[in-house]
C-alpha cells in the first residue's frame, strides 16, 4: 500500500539545541521500591495517599477510600443514638448524622472520644487508615421528625424500641433529601399496601469471559422498607459492578439488598463467568418470565442458542440499546444451550493501522531519530516488525515498554496481545542512508502521515514521494517567481553579450 521512499536533500549549518521528553511514572506498588529509596517512601506520598486507595473497575482514576456499612440508628423519646463501621484507606472526613440543630454527642471512636468538626454544617469526624466503629447520642426533650442523614450512609436501619434486638424491625423512611422520618406514621385506613413487582432482563455478552447484565425493573408501593432479592444472579455468576437508584448492596449469598421507597427504580448488575460456559440453567426465575437478550463475538467464536424460543427484539420492553441483538424468552427452570459451531475467525477483517512518524536531524547530520506513533486494530498479524536500515530502540504498548525480539528473517519488533493498539517506537538512521523509506515496517498502513524538525539553520530543499510537502524551499516557489527569475536570467545574458 503505502510504501513509497522518500529522499530528503538538506543544506548543512552549525547550530546547537537539546530537546528533552517527560513521561509519567507509572504507578508504582510500594514492594517494589529499591531499598534505597524506601527512607523517602513517607515524602513522596505526603498528600497523595489516596493513590494506594481501591478504585472502580472501569477507571483506575477515581479512589474510594472510604467504605462505610450499615447505619444503626435507635431513638427513643428522650434521645437516640447511631452506630456504624467503616474501612478507611487514607486519611479522611467521615460525615455523622445530625446537623447544627441536632448536633451529635459522646461521639467514640473505636471506644474513644473524639472531637466532631463542623464542616459546612455537616458534623464529621477525621480518621486514619483502618477499621473503625463510630458511635454517637442525640439528646433531645421532644422527638423530632426527621434528622439528617449523610449521604453516602447506603443503607439505614432505624430502631423506636430499644429493648428489640432487631435492627430491622421498624421500616425506615428517608426521603429524596437524605432526611430520616423518625415519626412519620399512617393510619392503617389510608396505608396503602405493600406490593412489589420485579421484572428481570438480562444481556450475555459472549466475550472472554462471558459477563451477564442483569436488569431489574422495580415497581414498589406501600410503605419504605428495606427488601431482599433472592435469587436474582446466575449461578456461578461473579459479581463484578452494582448500579442502583436506591441504596443497595450484594449480600454473601448473592442476595440483593436495597432500601426501598415507593416508585419505579432499576438495579443493574454486572456480572461474570470463571470458566468457559456452553450452558445456564436451569434458571430458577422466581419472579416469572425473563427476557434474555444475546451478544454474539463473532471473532472469538460462533454458537448456536438453542433450548429456549427466541422473540423479536422490537416486540418487548428490553432497553433500546439490546433491540440491535436476538432475543430469547427464558420460563423457570429453562436451560439456555450455547452450541459452539467454530472457534475464532476463519477471515478476520484486515488490520487497520494508521502510521505517524517523526524524523528529528541530528545538529551535525549524521543521522535521524524517529518516532513513530502506530494507532488501529490488529485483527491478522500478531508481531510488527521494522524493515532495515532502521534500528528499533524502544517499543512500548500502551505506555507499557516490550521486548524487542527478531523474527526468523532477522526483523527485529515486538509480539502484539491485543486488537486495539497504540504503539510508540523510537529507531535510528545512521548518516550512510540516503533515502528513508517513508513507513518504515513490514505492514501495510491505511494512513500515514510524517513530520520532519530539523535544527537551526537546517533547511529543507525538496523531497519526494510525499502527496503533501508544505513548507519546503522549493514548494514556496510559485510560476511567477520562476518567470520573474528566467526574464532576469534573460537579460542578464543579453547584457553580457551586447
Amino acid at each position: 500500500m503505502l510504501k513509497a521512499m522518500l529522499q530528503i536533500t538538506v543544506v548543512l549549518s552549525v547550530l546547537l539545541i537539546q530537546s528533552i521528553s517527560f513521561s509519567w511514572a507509572a504507578r508504582m506498588n510500594p514492594a517494589d521500591i529499591p531499598p534505597e529509596l524506601s527512607g523517602w517512601k513517607d515524602w513522596v506520598l505526603h498528600n497523595k495517599e489516596e493513590q494506594f486507595c481501591p478504585s472502580d473497575y472501569n477507571n483506575g482514576d477515581v479512589s474510594r477510600c472510604v467504605w462505610p456499612s450499615r447505619l444503626k440508628v435507635f431513638v427513643t423519646g428522650s434521645g437516640g443514638r447511631f452506630e456504624q463501621e467503616w474501612v478507611v484507606f487514607a486519611d479522611a472526613w467521615i460525615p455523622l448524622p445530625g446537623e447544627p440543630d441536632l448536633w451529635p454527642r459522646e461521639v467514640r471512636l473505636n471506644q474513644e472520644e473524639i472531637p466532631v468538626s463542623n464542616r459546612n454544617g455537616v458534623p464529621s469526624v477525621f480518621v486514619s487508615p483502618g477499621e473503625h466503629r463510630i458511635e454517637g447520642v442525640f439528646e433531645w426533650s421532644e422527638m423530632p421528625e426527621t434528622i439528617r442523614i449523610p449521604p453516602g450512609a447506603g443503607l439505614v436501619s432505624l430502631v423506636s424500641d430499644p429493648s428489640r434486638t432487631d435492627e430491622t424491625s421498624d421500616s425506615p423512611v428517608l426521603d429524596k433529601n437524605g432526611r430520616l422520618w423518625l415519626q412519620k406514621s399512617e393510619s392503617s385506613e389510608t396505608r396503602e399496601e405493600d406490593r412489589l413487582g420485579v421484572v428481570i432482563y438480562r444481556l450475555a455478552d459472549d466475550a472472554i469471559p462471558m459477563t451477564v447484565t442483569n436488569l431489574v425493573q422495580l415497581n414498589i408501593s406501600g410503605r419504605a422498607r428495606e427488601i431482599r432479592l433472592e435469587n436474582i444472579l446466575l449461578q456461578n455468576a461473579v459479581p463484578m459492578n452494582l448500579e442502583s437508584q436506591l441504596p443497595a448492596r450484594i449480600g454473601s449469598k448473592n442476595e440483593i439488598m436495597f432500601q426501598a421507597r415507593p416508585g419505579r427504580w432499576e438495579i443493574r448488575i454486572l456480572t461474570r463467568f470463571e470458566s468457559p460456559v456452553h450452558e445456564i440453567g436451569p434458571v430458577k426465575g422466581i419472579y416469572g418470565q425473563e427476557i434474555w437478550s444475546f451478544k454474539p463475538e463473532h471473532h472469538l467464536r460462533m454458537v448456536k442458542v438453542s433450548g429456549v424460543p427466541s422473540v423479536e427484539p422490537t416486540q418487548t420492553d428490553i432497553p433500546a440499546e439490546w433491540k440491535a441483538f436476538p432475543a430469547y424468552i427464558v420460563e423457570p427452570d429453562a436451560k439456555i444451550t450455547f452450541e459452539e459451531i467454530r472457534r475464532g475467525d476463519p477471515d478476520p477483517a484486515p488490520d487497520r493501522l494508521s502510521l505517524n512518524r517523526i524524523w528529528w536531524l541530528d545538529f551535525g547530520g549524521t543521522g535521524f531519530t524517529v518516532q513513530d506513533t502506530i494507532t488501529g486494530a490488529m485483527s491478522r498479524q500478531w508481531y510488527l516488525a521494522m524493515n532495515p536500515p532502521g534500528v528499533p530502540g524502544r517499543i512500548s504498548v500502551d505506555g507499557t515498554d516490550q521486548l524487542i525480539t527478531l523474527q526468523n528473517n532477522g526483523k527485529p519488533g515486538a509480539e502484539l496481545r491485543r486488537g486495539e493498539l497504540h504503539l510508540v517506537a523510537e529507531s535510528r538512521y545512521d548518516s550512510s542512508v540516503r533515502v528513508i523509506p517513508a513507513v518504515g515496517w513490514d505492514h501495510d498502513f491505511q494512513s500515514v502521515s510524517g513530520e520532519i524538525r530539523l535544527p537551526p539553520g537546517w533547511r529543507l530543499l525538496t523531497a519526494s514521494g510525499a502527496d503533501v510537502l508544505p513548507g519546503t524551499w522549493f514548494q514556496q516557489w510559485t510560476l511567477l517567481d520562476f518567470f520573474m527569475v528566467l526574464i532576469i536570467a534573460v537579460a542578464v545574458w543579453h547584457l553580457r553579450t551586447a
